[in-house]
């Protein structure tokens, strides 16, 4: 049996001009905005100045073996519990089993479950799935022998 054994866990800032977007900018409703006064609109954000420069986070998982996973952009919010709690915590485990490492992210704290730990450990599993993915030449949608997908899957609602 193949093993991947993970050797760190690392956040990468990576920086470059905004650009133009390709599609209008979509606004999100915050959770604010219930106390806007009755009449108020919400603030639409503008679209960004192509000149301006940007910063996105990525969360890379390496291996003691060679094959690397990538996932991002990452909230800024879930960098400090991906440093700080789940690299400790994912140094020396194994890649490749990823429902028991899932279980075990989800279970090392009791906060796991909502906020910022939540965003990082989706972060990681995202990048978990990447690094399988590319240790096995193999697309992830193909990394479970069960998953079947056809059609009649795909709906539209």
């Amino acid at each position: 049996m193949r093993e991947l054994t993970i050797a760190a866990v690392e956040v990468e800032s990576v920086r470059g001009p905004a650009g133009r977007f390709p599609y209008p900018v979509q606004w999100q409703v915050q959770p604010l905005d219930v106390y806007l006064a009755p009449g108020e609109a919400a603030a639409v954000p503008a679209e960004p100045d192509p000149a301006a420069i940007v910063e996105l986070l990525y969360v890379r998982i390496t291996t003691r073996q060679g094959p690397q996973g990538l996932y991002g952009p990452v909230d800024p919010a879930a960098a400090w519990p991906l440093t700080q709690i789940l690299t400790p915590f994912l140094a020396g485990q194994d890649a490749l089993a990823g429902a028991t490492l899932w279980d075990k992210m989800q279970r090392l704290d009791r906060h796991s479950r909502h906020g910022h730990l939540k965003l990082a450990i989706s972060a990681a599993d995202n990048a978990l799935w990447d690094l399988r993915g590319r240790a096995f030449d193999a697309p992830v949608w193909q990394d479970r022998k069960s998953t079947r997908l056809n059609s009649s899957h795909i709906t539209n609602s």
